[in-house]
Parts: C-alpha cells; structure tokens; sequence
C-alpha cells in the first residue's frame, strides 16, 4: 500500500520537456532504488499493462501521442473509463518495501532532487504547485487532466517517468473505482 500512495503522489510530478532533467533523475532514483532482477521484472510487466491499456481503450497507443490522448480525451469530454482486470499493483507488489531502512536510499535520493534549485525552476514544480492548488477544492478527473496538458506536452511522454506516472494513475483510478 505504501508503494501506491508513494507511486500516485509520483504521478503529480511531471514537467516540460527537459533533457536529463528532474524527471529523469526522480525516475533514475526510482530504478537505481531496484535490485537488478526487480528491474529485469517490471519492464515486461509496463510492457504488458500498457498493451493491456491499449486493447481495451483506455490507451489509444503506447506511443507518446497515444498517452498525451489519454489526457487530451478526459480535459476534453470528462468522459473517462479507467476499468481494467490486469491487476498492476498485484503484479508489482514484489517493489513493497516493509521498513524504512529499505526506502531510504529512494527518500533520500527524491527529497535531494525536490530541494533542488533545477526543481524549483521546473515546470514539474509548477505543475506540482498547481495540482496542490486544485486539492483544496472537490478535485475531478477533467481538471486533473486539464491541467497534465497545460504543463505536458507530447514529448514529455517519450520520457519513460511520465509514461510509468500515467501507468500508476490508470492503476490507482481503476482501484479507487471498485
């Protein structure tokens, strides 16, 4: 459970595209925090949930406009569906750390990038700042996408970190509806 507030409050992190940028050090952070048979693991596993996404609609693509569609779609109609049987999150559960001493490298490595100077300048804070600006008022799934396109941009999603947050924002939308 810990993995899914972790990953979700992750989903809210995302910027313009930046080479080498914050995204890609918070998703760095995120592998280098994996052992070398956990990352061997989850890639096929993306692979297959995100094909999973694909032919049932909720992707149009895995390509790069295929995500930004996804958000185009919901900022534009309000109409989204995010019902799948794949069960991410179990198949992932292997990444659970149970103490902290296990995730304190992650941690670690996250509150040094998100204290950065690079951070605060990024359109990822901005986007984050946002976000947080829209959780005091009833938050709905339009104004969450509205403002992912207001901040993003098809490129961003040929980052793999944007592309893994959309994933686990799919996963958790589709947990919080059962």
């Amino acid at each position: 459970m810990r993995l899914l507030v972790f990953i979700t409050g992750l989903v809210l992190l995302s910027c313009k595209n930046q080479p080498e940028g914050v995204e890609d050090k918070l998703y760095d952070c995120m592998m280098s925090a994996l052992s070398e048979q956990e990352k061997d693991s989850i890639k096929p596993i993306i692979l297959e949930f995100e094909q999973h996404l694909v032919e049932k609609g909720i992707l149009e693509s895995s390509s790069a406009e295929g995500y930004w569609k996804f958000y185009v779609r919901i900022a534009e109609t309000g109409v989204y569906d995010f019902s799948n049987d794949y069960d991410f999150m179990q198949k992932i559960s292997f990444l659970n750390k149970e103490s902290h001493e296990e995730n304190s490298g992650l941690i670690e490595c996250q509150n040094e990038i998100l204290k950065s100077q690079e951070y605060l300048d990024s359109n990822q804070y901005k986007l984050r700042q946002e976000l947080n600006t829209l959780g005091k008022h009833r938050v709905t799934q339009k104004m969450i996408a509205h403002t992912m396109i207001e901040y993003l941009n098809v490129e961003d999603f040929e980052i793999e970190y944007n592309r893994f947050m959309t994933l686990m924002y799919i996963e958790d939308m589709n947990l919080k509806s059962k």
